[in-house]
């Protein structure tokens, strides 16, 4: 796959947000996010859910982020 990757935030702790480069082209099936970083680290109960998407293609990931960088 090549093509344009965008990554959303969908959930995570209470005002947190996603910063940096939210979309990526991808070559070969690989897409390269740079400087992300959370407004607010996470907790276990709380984890980020981070939302990927390409064309009619989407795909979920759950991740607890102890520090704000990703």
């Amino acid at each position: 796959f090549n093509g344009p990757v965008t990554i959303t935030l969908i959930s995570g702790p209470s005002g947190g947000t996603l910063t940096g480069t939210l979309t990526a082209e991808a070559t070969s099936g690989a897409a390269l996010f740079t400087g992300l970083v959370v407004s607010k680290s996470s907790t276990p109960t709380t984890p980020y859910v981070l939302k990927f998407t390409s064309g009619g293609f989407s795909t979920t990931l759950t991740i607890s982020a102890s520090g704000r960088r990703l």
